[in-house]
Parts: structure tokens; C-alpha cells; sequence
């Protein structure tokens, strides 16, 4: 839609419950990747978890892959992607270990090295603060 100076004047609505939903649903059934990061892009928890509490268990199964898959990736994006992992944990739907593991790789690996990154910090201070 153009408006008056030529610009797109098309504003996204506020994402409702029942829209997210909706959005996740789709998004799981088709693999729509670009739905799906739409759906991402809500930050209102009580959204989030309603949300959730609507998928099947097979849905939250499909939907905590896609979202270690994601994190592996990019882990600048564990900011994001976080809170839609622990309200999935915390909803009951992930009912066997199997879909936990190659999260609770991913976590480990990240955790293995933060130590180093400590101590280069602290090394990188000193450094920075002599000058």
C-alpha cells in the first residue's frame, strides 16, 4: 500500500495469541522457514507461552529442533531463541530424551569454552586498561 509520499505504509499488526499460533502451526506443517521467523520475532511471553501450550507434542518436538538447529548456526542468536527454548522445556510437550540431546550438545560445547573466553577477557582488560 503507497501512501501519500510514496512509501510502503503497510504496518505489520500486533501479534495475538491466536495469530502466533496460527503462524507456528503453518509454519511447522509447511517447513516454512521465513513464516517461522516471523513467528520468532515475538518477544511478549504470555503470547509465547499460550502459544506453545497450543502445539502438539510432535509440533514442540519439530519446533525445539528447528530452534537448535538455528542456535548451532548462529549462537548470536541464543538472545533470541532462549526463551522460546525454555518455555518449550518448561510446557510438558517434549516427552522423550532424544530431541534434548544435540541441544544439550550444543549447550555443552558453548559452555566448554567459555572458561577460555574468560580468561582472554581478563587478559584483554589488563591490556586495555595499561594504555
Amino acid at each position: 500500500v503507497e501512501g501519500k509520499h510514496g512509501k510502503n505504509d503497510f504496518l505489520p499488526k500486533k501479534a495475538t495469541t491466536e495469530s502466533l499460533s496460527h503462524l507456528l502451526h503453518q509454519a511447522l506443517s509447511s517447513s516454512d522457514d521465513s513464516i517461522l521467523e516471523l513467528a520468532l520475532a515475538v518477544k511478549d511471553a504470555t503470547i509465547r507461552q499460550t502459544s506453545v501450550d497450543d502445539l502438539t507434542g510432535e509440533e514442540a518436538t519439530e519446533f525445539l529442533n528447528k530452534l537448535t538447529s538455528r542456535m548451532s548456526r548462529k549462537p548470536t542468536r541464543a538472545g533470541a531463541l532462549v526463551p522460546w527454548i525454555t518455555t518449550l522445556l518448561q510446557s510438558g510437550k517434549i516427552t522423550t530424551v532424544a530431541p534434548l540431546i544435540p541441544l544439550k550438545n550444543l549447550v555443552n560445547e558453548r559452555v566448554e569454552v567459555f572458561p577460555q573466553l574468560l580468561q582472554l577477557d581478563g587478559r584483554l582488560s589488563l591490556l586495555t586498561n595499561m594504555q
